[in-house]
């Protein structure tokens, strides 16, 4: 009703009575107490002058329930609240705020209190069994790892303050208190346990959240006053027994488990508190520590480096750590292929990892804006603080790294396209028609364009040939020559052959002196035969003749011009070993062919022109009056000097005859030849390297290209079966080719008894007497003919002529072969076998009408043999087995490994067609880098021909020599000055404002100018210039924005993750709830319980009848 002072009257009679019927440190008297100073505390929305007294009936009532009433009592808590509201509504905070903190212990304390009752109560043991809201547990461990998996924190805590149970119990599958809560995301749950674990568990919690992903959860651990303590320090990884029983192995570590997983904050909390992930050792690395771990266990040292290596090659880590996040991908690659072919058993692994970063640089591709920040991307070079700049610097560094990815990337090829057009914008978009009518015309301006560039480098006009796109067109003519030259050389080959001098037509006082001292001399003549006849296979050779053809002397035009090419292709793949550098020139696959081109080449010209000065010296004997005054007296010579002048003779008619039929196999002309075949060979193919310029045909030589490693895995194969094959069938016929050579010397070496014996047994029978029997002989030659009967033999009277006996038209053959095929190609000739189990791969062994098999009736007469009682001629076990192994071979090889090839080249066109845009970008783009770098402007030929420019610019290289010395020093500390930056990582990069990073060198700024890069004309005041630095920065910033929406870091989608959430979240939300409603039916029990122990003691402690009759009195006061 509003009426504070009756309301005050009445309560001070009842605290009157109460002090006179109660202790003065009764509970009960806490109730006057505040129940004034409740009242007084209405009266201060009228008057504001009451606080000090309600503070002071507030105090009294605080000091009585402190001696009264336990600490986990409601009251208690109800004092200290009302005390703190006075002091609150005084505006003196300082004093409201203690008092405030000891209302929400005591409560809390209270609340545990009753909490404890209402469990006992509720938890009924009948034998081992607990009942928690409906559900029967065994023990308390069972209801602790409940509460703990469902959040119900406030139990847990009770549970450990009553010490019920311990903080690291762990359910039947292993898993502890700790990982039930962290699983489960119940934060408040984990608050309570890390105060009640060893710091030892820490480890474990803090990787199950960053492997979770919940960052509030490792947040918390990571900042836990036990984890700062230990600056969050574990056990060595590297030790043996370290956390075998973990969850984690002990290779891994927090930042490397977030970097795996790509925890982005947890990253980033962790990089700032100064933690990195140290690289590995190499494979191989032969220091003292990684010795001895490999000898005490190789595997563990492995799995180590492996887990390094997944942390390091972590977007997240990278984009925070490395100021050239682009650059060390690029190196971090490299390592990981290489760890790909050394550790084979992890190599998916690092080929996962590889393919993650090679994905990393196109994704910060993607945050690329503006041409300028692409400008600067990709002509970066040098280390990472420097601000050095070439053209296309960074993408010339992804195509020597296989970067396929990066490389094909949109943004890279459209910066591409403009550099290869450059100066040349029209011709780019203009109609197919347009461009062909162009190009015809540079090509019949190339000679003149050439010579003003020879001259006039730095004018326009000679500018032209240092455009990229007319340099690949100039090379492309000058190689189309050189193939036309190769061409033309072989076709006019045989008419230059028929232009052969005779020695006669060549000087007719040499021939006269050949005739009358050589060709008559028939003791010299038949001496150079008989020389002749001991080095040539051929006896019947002649090499003094009355005439002699004469090999040439001199080089045709086709030679000269190709050998002048040669030398450019020589000079010119000198020049890209020495720009490029060995390791990248290897890289190419066409720089293999070039090199294996111009050996073959050289090799040819060698040998050529060595021919031709053996054969001009030779000539020059001849021209020699000495050597013909010597020679006529040949026959008076003594021996030694007969043999000097017989061999000199030989050399030079030898070197002179032209006539190829009395070479050697090793001559110098024809091994000039080979080569020169070879060569050619090799030249035409080389025209493939250039198909990428061509969109449809490209993938077709990226198949092929592929297609070849391919065969050469397959040949590698296929050869351990035809050599195992081979040497079997040889060894199985061989002996019995040895048997059949020594018939033929019986039979050459038997006597005409032996002759008759073999008539005998053609046309009679094979009866005969002892006297002229030749046992051995006989025994040989019956293994090898038929059994036939003379009623068999053919009676000429009797043939017509249609029925006459003819002689096959493969009678030779046959007889060559003679009747055991399989002798023939398998045993004669360890060489025949490799022949004969070669041409079997491609169907075709035997030679035509040629039987293949060694126990097919062969008979070279008109006697047909009979099939039925027809035996081998050699042992039949041997003859099967051969005919087994064989046919073997042929299922082997031909059907089961030829087959194998084809299903390899058909994956490989599947895997080239399912990327064949990204391989036909790769390839056209090496082809497009090797023009578009500095040099090579003047194609071969001209290029042997040294231009003014180069005198320049190696007076220059001279001059930069000199003074290299002097500022090496100086370069060294402003390298050490800026390296610091490079550890500045986590994406704080400090940008330095200052003229050094603002302004650049003139030289750099020439280049800069050059690339058109900062040729913009702005105001350093207002604008900032643009350095790798900057753009990296915001390239990073964009990228991890992207990452941070886009990518969650878990491996459930977003939706998923908002359910789980939402699901802890109610869990939780359920349990407080349980929680507060237990609150207030303790907050009842506990006001209830005091209020009738009050009317109780009142009854007993007061006679009413007389406080009625004194309060009627007062009344009537």
């Amino acid at each position: 009703m509003g009426d504070y002072h009756k309301a005050l009257l009445y309560y001070k009679k009842d605290l009157k009575i109460s002090e006179i019927a109660l202790p003065p440190n009764h509970p009960s008297l806490t109730i006057s107490y505040n129940s004034i100073g409740l009242v007084y505390i209405g009266e201060v929305y009228t008057k504001m002058d009451k606080y000090s007294n309600a503070l002071s009936w507030h105090e009294q009532s605080l000091g009585v329930t402190k001696v009264a009433l336990p600490p986990n009592h409601l009251g208690v808590a109800c004092s200290y609240s009302n005390s703190g509201l006075v002091y609150d509504n005084m505006g003196e905070y300082s004093k409201a705020l203690p008092r405030q903190k000891h209302t929400y212990t005591h409560i809390h304390m209270a609340h545990l209190y009753s909490t404890d009752n209402i469990r006992k109560e509720s938890i009924s043991s009948a034998s081992t069994n607990y009942t928690y809201y409906n559900k029967t547990f065994e023990d308390t461990t069972d209801l602790f790892l409940f509460a703990c998996a469902h959040g119900d924190y406030m139990l847990v805590h009770r549970l450990l303050i009553d010490d019920e149970v311990e903080a690291d119990v762990s359910n039947k599958m292993g898993k502890s208190a700790l990982q039930l809560a962290i699983e489960n995301e119940h934060f408040e749950v984990v608050k309570v346990l890390l105060d009640k674990i060893p710091y030892e568990k820490f480890r474990d919690a803090l990787l199950l959240a960053i492997y979770l992903g919940h960052t509030n959860i490792a947040d918390f651990i990571m900042n836990h006053p036990t984890y700062r303590t230990f600056s969050g320090g574990f056990l060595d990884p590297t030790h043996p027994q370290a956390y075998d029983d973990s969850q984690f192995s002990s290779d891994i570590t927090p930042l490397i488990l977030a970097a795996q997983y790509n925890r982005l904050q947890i990253v980033h909390q962790l990089l700032s508190k100064g933690e990195r992930i140290q690289k590995p050792h190499k494979s191989m690395c032969p220091c003292v520590d990684c010795a001895d771990s490999s000898a005490y266990d190789s595997f563990r040292q492995a799995q180590v480096r492996l887990s390094a290596y997944k942390g390091l090659s972590s977007e997240v880590y990278i984009a925070l750590t490395y100021p050239d996040p682009i650059l060390q991908a690029f190196e971090l690659n490299h390592e990981l292929r290489t760890l790909a072919k050394v550790e084979h058993y992890f190599r998916e692994d690092y080929e996962k990892l590889s393919h993650q970063l090679s994905i990393f640089v196109t994704r910060l591709l993607d945050n690329v804006r503006g041409h300028e920040e692409l400008e600067i991307v990709l002509n970066k070079t040098g280390q990472p603080y420097e601000e050095k700049y070439e053209n296309l610097a960074r993408f010339d560094l992804a195509i020597i790294n296989q970067e396929k990815a990066f490389v094909s990337h949109s943004n890279c090829q459209q910066k591409l396209m403009e550099k290869w057009y450059e100066n040349l914008s029209a011709i780019k978009n203009a109609h197919l028609t347009k461009r062909i009518l162009f190009y015809l015309a540079f090509i019949v301006c190339l000679p003149f364009l050439l010579l003003a560039y020879y001259f006039f480098p730095k004018t326009k006009i000679g500018s032209l040939c240092h455009q990229p796109n007319l340099k690949l067109k100039a090379y492309i003519v000058s190689y189309l020559t050189f193939i036309s030259l190769i061409v033309a050389s072989s076709y006019f080959s045989i008419s230059h052959l028929q232009k052969t001098k005779f020695l006669s037509n060549y000087n007719s006082t040499i021939y006269k002196f050949y005739i009358e001292n050589i060709y008559e001399n028939d003791q010299l003549r038949y001496d150079l035969n008989s020389l002749n006849q001991n080095s040539q296979a051929n006896k019947n050779d002649r090499l003094v003749n009355c005439d002699i053809s004469l090999r040439f002397m001199e080089p045709n035009p086709f030679q000269i011009a190709i050998f002048i090419w040669v030398i450019g292709f020589i000079w010119q793949e000198t020049k890209q070993l020495f720009g490029a550098g060995v390791r990248v020139y290897l890289k190419s696959h066409s720089n293999y062919v070039d090199c294996l081109m111009n050996i073959l080449y050289i090799l040819y010209f060698i040998f050529l022109y060595s021919s031709m000065v053996l054969t001009r010296t030779s000539m020059n004997m001849f021209h020699s009056s000495d050597y013909w005054r010597n020679i006529a007296r040949y026959d008076k010579m003594v021996e030694s000097e007969k043999v000097e002048y017989l061999g000199k003779t030989y050399h030079i008619l030898y070197w002179l005859n032209a006539d190829r039929y009395y070479w050697s196999s090793s001559d110098s002309q024809n091994l000039a030849e080979a080569f020169f075949a070879m060569g050619n060979v090799a030249s035409i193919c080389r025209i493939c390297f250039l198909l990428p310029i061509i969109g449809f045909v490209g993938p077709l030589q990226v198949m092929l290209e592929r297609m070849i490693i391919d065969i050469s895995k397959w040949i590698v194969i296929i050869l351990i079966f035809f050599v195992a094959f081979a040497c079997s069938l040889f060894l199985i016929f061989s002996p019995f080719a040895v048997a059949l050579k020594q018939h033929d010397i019986l039979h050459t070496s038997s006597n005409t008894a032996a002759s008759q014996i073999v008539s005998m047994m053609r046309y009679e029978t094979v009866t005969m007497s002892t006297s002229v029997r030749c046992m051995p002989y006989y025994k040989l030659i019956n293994q090898s003919f038929p059994n036939v009967t003379a009623s068999d033999a053919p009676d000429a009277a009797n043939l017509d002529e249609n029925n006459s006996c003819k002689k096959s038209k493969q009678y030779d053959k046959i007889e060559s072969v003679g009747p055991h095929p399989a002798i023939h190609y398998f045993g004669e000739k360890f060489g025949s076998t490799i022949l004969t189990t070669f041409f079997t791969l491609f169907g075709d062994m035997a030679e035509d009408d040629i039987p293949d098999r060694g126990y097919e009736l062969i008979s070279l007469t008109c006697n047909k043999p009979d099939p039925k009682s027809y035996a081998p001629g050699f042992d039949i076990f041997s003859s099967n087995l051969g005919f087994i192994i064989f046919g073997l071979f042929t299922f082997i090889c031909v059907t089961v490994l030829i087959n194998t090839l084809i299903a390899m080249m058909g994956k490989t066109i599947d895997i080239i067609d399912n990327r064949a845009d990204v391989e036909w970008k790769f390839a056209r783009s090496r082809l497009y880098m090797e023009y578009l770098r500095d040099g090579n402007t003047l194609p071969v030929p001209m290029n042997i021909c040294p231009t003014p420019k180069s005198f320049i610019y190696l007076l220059k290289r001279i001059k930069n020599l000199t003074l290299s010395k002097n500022s090496s020093d100086d370069d060294d500390k402003r390298a050490n000055g800026t390296s610091d930056d490079r550890l500045d990582g986590l994406n704080i990069r400090q940008r330095s404002h200052g003229d050094n990073d603002i302004n650049m060198k003139g030289t750099q700024h020439d280049r800069f100018k050059h690339e058109k890069i900062f040729d913009r004309q702005r105001s350093y005041a207002v604008h900032e210039t643009l350095t790798y630095k900057i753009v990296i920065e915001r390239i990073v910033r964009r990228f991890l924005l992207y990452y941070k929406n886009k990518h969650t870091g878990a491996n459930e989608n977003k939706d998923g993750l908002e359910f789980k959430e939402f699901k802890n979240d109610v869990s939780s939300l359920r349990f407080e709830l349980l929680n507060e409603v237990d609150m207030l039916d303790d907050m009842r029990l506990l006001i209830g319980e005091p209020m009738n122990k009050f009317n109780d003691i009142l009854e007993m402690n007061l006679d009413m009848d007389k406080i009625k009759e004194y309060l009627h009195d007062q009344k009537l006061i």
